[in-house]
């Protein structure tokens, strides 16, 4: 099966690049923890200004993995056929689209009460 993951095409960025916050955000990795909401609401109004697509969910309310799969489905507007496990999250997260000359953020709120009470599914 194949495996899919962000990366940089040249070794040497335009100087502009690498001061862009997708540009430093993603050369850390796929996934960005902020610990202070005003970091990630001045990040947040800075991919809307680059029009990125963005996606928010409320961790806070899943009572389980099912309460997940609901909500993201709604949100990401997943097809009908969407199996509610992770394996179809996968592929279906595969299929989002995503702007040409931007990009597309999912942002998790509050994940970490969600995390505490199904670790396991939290950390795949």
């Amino acid at each position: 099966m194949p495996s899919i993951m962000a990366f940089f095409k040249r070794k040497e960025k335009a100087p502009a690049e690498v001061q862009r916050l997708d540009w430093k955000l993603l050369e850390r990795g796929a996934v960005a923890l902020y610990h202070k909401s005003s970091v990630l609401s001045a990040d947040l109004a800075w991919f809307r200004q680059q029009n990125y697509s963005i996606l928010e969910m409320n961790a806070a309310t899943w009572q389980t993995p099912q309460d997940f799969h609901a909500e993201a489905q709604r949100v990401l507007n997943f097809p009908s056929y969407y199996a509610k496990n992770l394996a179809s999250w996968i592929d279906c997260l595969a299929e989002l689209p995503v702007p040409d000359e931007s990009g597309t953020v999912l942002v998790f709120r509050r994940f970490e009460v969600f995390a505490r009470a199904h670790t396991q599914l939290s950390q795949t």
